[in-house]
């Protein structure tokens, strides 16, 4: 007999998911229950052979990490019976609310009565929606086994600044990146290598004047992956925006670099928005837009001070509450982040001997944060017109380039160069639209640097690539 805490199906219908996917949710959001698969409504034993066992059970992981959130939590046992199996699935409880997703509808909330699923009230989603304010999110346990996933950027990190000190699986369970029982939680996946978590992405875009004016931008990149791997990214993507100059060469992300950004004043915006990120707003990615003369970095969901919005106002008035302590202290163990909250003064001080114009500032609203970053080589009178894209033209200094390449190369070589380290096969079009020129542009570069013997080509013109000597 069907109760609160059990379920029968002989099979899963994979035409009708979410009927019996909602069940998942319901055990889920209450006490946790059993969905036993191989059975009639009666309880009575149906069974299935071993290989459509092993089916039903990859189905089953599939259609759990596609359509709840956070993932639901639940191990499967499988019952012999008369050389037949059937499976056991038992539904651990959640401390936050999980919600089904479909993508023909709005996430719904599902509770679990008597013998039956159902969608929850208006007064029990009040209720429920209460639940994820008296603990932090990022600790929720999810579906996703610590033997799925790595860390290894995360322990390279984490060796890197604390004296080569290894990082050890029952040092991710003390810090509640993993659970006793070895699933993630939350914070696991968020900085798991190549995160699946579809909040874990970043939008990367420039943009070629000084607002989004027609919505026509010149370059835009999406990326995945862990919060290491994101501020990475993040960091790596400004570094190629043909609007700023960075001098020297970049070496890694603890270097003091000099230019239109300092490399730690990005750093700490970059953690700022993974840090304090919302991640119970699906759907929505940390945005990165680079203007002429700003940065601008956007995360779902205000700080948590803010009611009401805020447009434009200096980066002092703001007062930094963390969101995400697990996350936040795991940044903290990284040293990308101090125990004392001082990011935001870091980036104030950076810019404290630059005129008020150049003074960081932020907007927010109720589901948004966002930090601006003011470009330090940007003059206004300083906008240059070539190629038709309004880019910045200052100081011309090295950009980010090898060592040994010579200083007197223009602008686009040096920057063709510094791409080319990262991506030997990349095309003429390709570096045109990323820099924002023209590809007669680039193709001038590239011909300055065979000329001055820095480059090769590589096989055929219409199949090979240039190669750095």
């Amino acid at each position: 007999m069907e109760t609160k805490q059990v379920e029968y199906k002989v099979t899963l219908d994979r035409n009708n998911w979410q009927q019996w996917l909602k069940t998942f949710c319901g055990f889920s959001n209450a006490e946790g229950g059993n969905l036993l698969i191989g059975y009639n409504n009666g309880g009575v034993f149906v069974g299935m052979t071993k290989q459509e066992a092993d089916a039903t059970v990859r189905y089953l992981n599939n259609m759990v990490r596609q359509h709840t959130e956070p993932v639901v939590k639940y191990t499967v046992e499988y019952i012999e019976q008369n050389d037949l199996l059937a499976l056991n699935i038992a539904v651990a409880p959640s401390k936050a609310v999980v919600w089904l997703k479909d993508s023909q509808t709005q996430p719904l909330i599902y509770v679990r009565d008597e013998g039956e699923t159902r969608l929850a009230t208006i007064a029990e989603m009040q209720d429920m929606l209460q639940k994820p304010e008296t603990y932090d999110f990022d600790r929720t346990p999810t579906g996703i086994k610590l033997s799925e996933v790595s860390f290894g950027e995360l322990e390279e990190a984490y060796r890197r600044n604390n004296n080569k000190e290894e990082l050890t699986t029952q040092m991710l369970k003390s810090f509640e990146l993993v659970t006793p029982d070895d699933y993630l939680t939350i914070a696991g996946l968020i900085f798991c290598d190549d995160s699946k978590y579809e909040n874990m992405r970043m939008v990367c875009t420039t943009w070629p004047g000084r607002d989004k004016g027609s919505l026509r931008y010149t370059d835009s990149k999406e990326y995945c992956g862990s919060a290491i791997q994101l501020i990475r990214y993040g960091i790596d993507y400004i570094h190629y925006v043909l609007h700023y100059n960075f001098g020297g060469l970049k070496e890694g992300l603890e270097r003091k670099d000099v230019g239109s950004f300092e490399l730690l004043t990005l750093r700490e915006a970059l953690v700022n928005a993974i840090a304090h990120r919302d991640y119970r707003i699906n759907g929505n990615e940390i945005a990165v837009d680079c203007f002429p003369d700003r940065i601008e970095i956007s995360s779902p969901g205000t700080m948590l001070q803010f009611t009401e919005r805020v447009s434009n106002a200096k980066l002092e008035t703001a007062i930094s509450m963390r969101r995400n302590k697990v996350v936040c202290n795991m940044f903290v163990r990284c040293k990308y982040m101090e125990e004392k909250g001082s990011g935001f003064s870091k980036i104030i001080n950076d810019y404290a001997s630059l005129g008020e114009e150049y003074a960081p500032r932020y907007s927010a609203g109720k589901n948004y944060f966002t930090l601006i970053l003011k470009n330090k080589e940007y003059r206004p009178d300083n906008v240059g017109k070539a190629d038709n894209v309004g880019v910045n033209v200052p100081v011309n200094v090295p950009v980010n380039v090898p060592v040994n390449v010579p200083v007197n190369l223009s602008k686009t070589a040096q920057k063709v160069v510094g791409y080319l380290t990262i991506n030997a096969t990349v095309t003429t079009a390709v570096l045109a639209q990323h820099f924002g020129v023209t590809e007669r542009t680039i193709k001038r570069a590239i011909k300055e640097l065979r000329e001055k013997g820095l480059i090769e080509r590589v096989g055929s013109d219409k199949n090979g690539y240039y190669k750095l000597k």
